[in-house]
């Protein structure tokens, strides 16, 4: 979550301020009151600096941390790193866009988000396989499948009813009360169409 310890960092911070207010000190011992252009440039060099600096720092940490971890966890790690993962944890929780989190949920995302199980997870899988986060969302006993099928299939039909009339998903077929099989008709350019998504 990026929660740091201040003590390992209050050397390099105390440093990083002393750099940047340096000119500042200066002009209070030199009697110069006037904060003029020259200490701005001076001390938006020295920001400049702090930062170069401390993304360095964080730069070979993060290479060095990433060396001594297994690869579960280092993909776990530059799965981190990409551009929005941490979206949901600076995100607004608008309940309306289902952008709430309740607190089991939210410890759940946490353990899966470091490679952890999640706090009561059962050892092993209906399959008979040994339980894991990969496995749940790809298990065909599993319901996970399914609602990926059934989200892309609830918002495509979603873009339907935006241009077409009666829109429906999964159409519950017409009874057949001979065994023969007939096909229907062509429709008309008046009926109605139904789209079967699967």
């Amino acid at each position: 979550m990026g929660l740091i310890n201040p003590s390992t960092l209050s050397q390099s911070e105390f440093h990083s301020s002393s750099l940047i207010s340096q000119p500042l000190v200066s002009n209070i011992l030199s009697h110069n009151y006037d904060y003029n252009e020259e200490t701005l440039t001076e001390q938006q060099k020295s920001i400049k600096e702090v930062v170069k600096m401390k993304l360095n720092r964080h730069n070979t940490a993060a290479t060095q941390l990433r060396a001594m971890l297994p690869s579960n966890l280092q993909l776990a790690m530059d799965l981190c790193q990409e551009k929005g993962a941490s979206s949901w944890l600076t995100g607004l929780p608008i309940e309306e866009y289902g952008f709430t989190l309740h607190k089991t949920a939210f410890r759940d995302a946490l353990a899966l988000r470091y490679g952890w199980l999640p706090a009561n997870a059962p050892t092993s899988c209906a399959c008979g396989a040994a339980f894991s986060a990969e496995h749940a969302l790809s298990c065909p006993k599993g319901g996970f499948p399914s609602i990926r099928h059934n989200e892309i299939r609830d918002y495509t039909a979603y873009l339907l009813s935006e241009i077409c009339h009666n829109a429906s998903t999964e159409p519950h077929l017409q009874p057949n009360p001979t065994s023969q099989v007939r096909f229907p008709p062509l429709p008309q350019p008046t009926s109605r169409m139904v789209l079967d998504l699967m």
